[in-house]
């Protein structure tokens, strides 16, 4: 795929080869491509979507990961699978939950926080049960609730892992539908992959919105508890 007359080649990754999953239809709020990974060029491991309701100050991330490609990662890194998944979705709620950038975040923050998300993914057979609804199924899933906000993942389906983190709400009940037609987070499922590709989806998910995303004013004190000063 090139970028045009006179501009170097622009370096693309292959289509998605795997089953992907989003919010359902009913759900409100705007709807993008927010990432996917891993290096550019390579077979797409796992997809991000975003689907945001700022009426409800509510941002909702969900993650599908190749189950084949996963499971051959991390048999060659000897991480079992689920690690990596809850931890993506615990890392994302780390991201979810984090005041805007206006606000004077402490210094040791981000490493704080990062490093709890470590450690709680280490424990996510632990993780509390809850029920979602794959296609109107219910299947189990596994959630951490921190900072207001809540990460999820699944290993009920047989293609692929499932990863969710809100802002807020519950993790419980959520409804996710398999995705057969990608128009509204504004890219084509059958297209090459590439960053542009995503700067292009959140754009058009912005003019949707037609505001900026509210981000949170301060601290939660899940937040505050794990700094040094705090314990």
């Amino acid at each position: 795929m090139g970028a045009g007359a006179g501009t170097e080649e622009l370096q693309t990754s292959p289509p998605i080869q795997f089953p992907l999953y989003g919010l359902d239809a009913d759900r409100p709020g705007v709807r993008w491509l927010d990432g996917y990974g891993d290096a550019l060029g390579d077979d797409v491991r796992w997809i991000g979507l975003a689907q945001g309701d700022p009426g409800a100050d509510e941002l909702i991330m969900v993650e599908t990961f190749s189950r084949s490609l996963t499971n051959s990662l991390h048999v060659r890194g000897g991480e079992p699978p689920l690690k990596s998944v809850s931890f993506a979705a615990a890392v994302t709620l780390v991201n979810l939950t984090l005041p805007d950038p206006s606000v004077d975040r402490p210094e040791g923050l981000f490493k704080a926080v990062v490093d709890h998300a470590d450690t709680r993914s280490r424990q996510h057979a632990d993780w509390t049960p809850v029920t979602w609804l794959v296609d109107g199924a219910p299947v189990t899933a596994r959630a951490w609730e921190f900072a207001g906000g809540w990460a999820a993942f699944s290993d009920a389906l047989p293609d692929v892992y499932l990863a969710i983190s809100g802002s807020t709400g519950s993790p419980d009940g959520i409804a996710i539908d398999l995705l057969k037609d990608s128009r509204a987070y504004h890219f084509d499922l059958d297209q090459p992959l590439h960053p542009r590709v995503i700067e292009t989806s959140a754009a058009a998910a912005l003019a949707d919105c037609g505001r900026p995303w509210p981000g949170r004013s301060d601290l939660h004190p899940d937040q505050l508890r794990l700094l040094p000063s705090q314990s």
